[in-house]
């Protein structure tokens, strides 16, 4: 059953969701001449060009917020408006209907931070007249990484793997705090989406409180043990996973929150 919630949810996503990414890559390649256009300029200003340029990269944001208040309109409208009553009435067990919201929901906000990195590629593939390509395909890419290691003794290629688990992470913490809120705010009577808001603002104010308190502690270990550039890199990887940790938990507490209300506090409207 599990497999038919994630099939509707993607049939009924899927064509906003394309064309977001469409409009994405279309963006890449104007923001790619608008680009090279600007390096090749000498004196005159081009306007275009650089109207070009912003709009490409104030899309990004553009994209994000859009996907963001898609999946989680999506998520009321579906689970606590009064649509909600068809939804909980389905004969399958409520921690399904979330878990296939949940995995359709990171399957496109993953695709989107892939197409963002595949957009920037293509925007610097045709500003640098593909010789951004050449540098990734060739072996100048695998050189930087052996000279920086040899310099500083930094592996990059083990931090990038870093960066790219607590990305993942990141995904389902961002879907976790969305999907939280709505279930805290829909608690209320009155002002849902007031109680939302700041639901979601409360639990961001929690995170950074305990995220500052990790970093000055993780900051005072640090500046006591690095004395090397080895040991500077063995601090970075250390922190990486211990931030990743707390990501862990943090989506542990939001996810056992959201099964209790889904399970036990439903107020459809």
């Amino acid at each position: 059953m599990l497999g038919k919630i994630i099939k509707n949810e993607f049939k009924s996503t899927y064509k906003v969701m394309l064309l977001i990414q469409g409009i994405l890559l279309l963006l890449s390649v104007m923001g790619g001449f608008s680009v090279r256009s600007l390096a090749l300029t000498n004196e005159k200003v081009s306007v275009p060009a650089i109207l070009g340029t912003v709009v490409y990269f104030l899309s990004f944001v553009a994209v994000f917020v859009i996907v963001i208040v898609y999946i989680g309109q999506r998520f009321y409208k579906t689970m606590f408006s009064t649509q909600g009553y068809l939804t909980h009435t389905l004969p399958v067990k409520e921690s399904s209907i979330f878990n296939g919201k949940l995995l359709v929901s990171y399957i496109w906000i993953f695709a989107m931070y892939v197409m963002v990195f595949v957009s920037l590629f293509l925007m610097g593939s045709i500003a640098s007249n593909g010789e951004l390509f050449k540098i990734i395909v060739t072996d100048a890419w695998a050189k930087f990484v052996d000279d920086f290691y040899t310099e500083f003794g930094f592996n990059v290629s083990i931090f990038l793997w870093e960066v790219f688990v607590a990305t993942l992470l990141g995904i389902l913490y961002l879907i976790m705090w969305i999907f939280t809120s709505l279930s805290v705010g829909q608690l209320s009577d009155k002002h849902r989406i007031a109680a939302s808001v700041f639901t979601g603002i409360g639990i961001y104010i929690v995170e950074e409180i305990f995220g500052v308190l990790l970093i000055v502690n993780t900051a005072k270990k640090g500046a006591a043990i690095i004395d090397s550039s080895l040991a500077a890199s063995k601090f970075v990887n250390s922190s990486m996973w211990t931030a990743m940790g707390y990501m862990v938990i943090m989506i542990a507490v939001m996810y056992l929150g959201c099964m209790l209300i889904n399970k036990k506090k439903l107020n459809l409207e």
